[in-house]
């Protein structure tokens, strides 16, 4: 109902036509609920124009939309839509507080994300427990130890809940650090939003370029831990090569990705393939619980989801994963198990989207470049007690 009322008073008030969004929106606002479009009537401050479109929001909710870069402004005879305020500032800059005073044009747009995805892990740490996730600080590279819960990059929704605004501002809050820059920080590389662990940040355009070729000349070495569930016959093994086929998205969805035998017919598939490689380097078995395994792997591919896929398809599901909880042991091996797939790809996306979000058992556990090797601490789960691993983590 809120909804409507909204949608109903920026037509009256904007001149906003009550009629369907125009394609080029369409994908945007599927992508991110509360999505609304408004024509700007009068030249004023982006603030005040706000308060006139959202009457029952207070003055300190609007602040706080416009901070979390969830406005959008495409000025007159412009055609594409750019957010308003840095992603890349630290979460409390003066920077964020001051786009409220950005001028916006009569007979521009803008598009509101009035429910933007939040990331609550990202607030609820102090500016003290994000410096301590600082596992190295030098002239070129910040390498963090990431909590769950935390996006390496920012939601379209959101432009102020992730990695680099936070670790900005608890560089900062250490007003003697030794590398204090205004340059502003840029991911290397990327986790899943639940997945923990050590991410490298640039300090500069020329470090982050550096970095991308070490990855491309295969200089960069990252090694994971896993808390997987036994739901196979077979037996994980030290030296254990994992090697396969590692598609793209299907069947319309992003996740999950499918996992073939490296010898599989798939060049007449409809998908897109990749080479997922990775060694198990060590096992540990929880003495008082035989379905859980922690392993220790080497990752010699970066493929998007590689080893959740990986472990779930030879039986071995990460736990918490609920993504592909109900992947495991399904090989993918030729067109005619396409049914099937997009069965399991539908049921297994639809299961995630509805699943509270919780905490996955998957830790970038040591990461080595330039002749410099980085660990991170204990993954969580290792603060519990083994016993009741399972009771409190089951796999989705």
């Amino acid at each position: 109902m809120l909804e409507w009322l909204f949608a109903s008073m920026i037509s009256v008030a904007c001149g906003w036509p009550a009629q369907p969004i125009k394609q080029r929106h369409r994908k945007q606002q599927l992508q991110s609920p509360g999505v609304h479009f408004a024509k700007v009537n009068e030249t004023e401050a982006l603030k005040g124009g706000l308060q006139k479109l959202l009457p029952l929001w207070s003055p300190s909710n609007i602040s706080d939309l416009i901070g979390m870069g969830a406005v959008y402004y495409r000025p007159p005879k412009a055609r594409l839509f750019e957010r308003l305020g840095n992603t890349l500032w630290p979460a409390d800059s003066q920077e964020r507080a001051l786009v409220q005073d950005t001028l916006i044009e009569r007979g521009a747009e803008l598009r509101v994300h009035t429910e933007p995805k939040r990331y609550p892990t990202c607030e609820h740490l102090s500016l003290e427990a994000w410096y301590s996730c600082i596992s190295h600080s030098d002239e070129d590279y910040v390498v963090v130890d990431k909590p769950s819960g935390v996006p390496c990059a920012p939601h379209v929704s959101n432009g102020r809940e992730w990695l680099v605004p936070f670790v900005a501002a608890a560089l900062a809050s250490k007003r003697r650090h030794k590398y204090q820059s205004r340059a502003p920080l840029t991911p290397c590389q990327r986790l899943d939003v639940q997945t923990s662990g050590l991410v490298a940040l640039a300090r500069s355009p020329d470090a982050a370029r550096s970095f991308q070729q070490l990855l491309l000349d295969g200089q960069v070495q990252k090694r994971y831990r896993a808390l997987v569930c036994c739901q196979s016959e077979q037996q994980l093994e030290v030296n254990q090569q994992l090697m396969h086929k590692i598609s793209d998205s299907v069947f319309g969805k992003p996740a999950p990705r499918l996992i073939a035998p490296m010898d599989a017919a798939v060049g007449g598939s409809g998908h897109k393939w990749r080479d997922a490689r990775a060694t198990i380097l060590s096992i540990r078995t929880s003495p008082g619980c035989k379905e859980l395994t922690e392993v220790e792997i080497q990752l010699h591919t970066g493929r998007t989801h590689q080893l959740r896929a990986q472990l779930a398809a030879i039986g071995f599901p990460i736990v918490n994963d609920c993504l592909y909880g109900k992947m495991a042991n399904f090989i993918w091996k030729d067109a005619s198990d396409d049914q099937l797939a997009a069965s399991l790809v539908e049921c297994c996306a639809k299961e995630a989207k509805e699943a509270l979000e919780s905490s996955l058992a998957l830790q970038c556990s040591d990461l080595s470049f330039r002749d410099q090797r980085f660990q991170a601490g204990a993954p969580w789960w290792r603060k519990g007690l083994q016993e009741v691993w399972l009771e409190i983590y089951p796999i989705c």
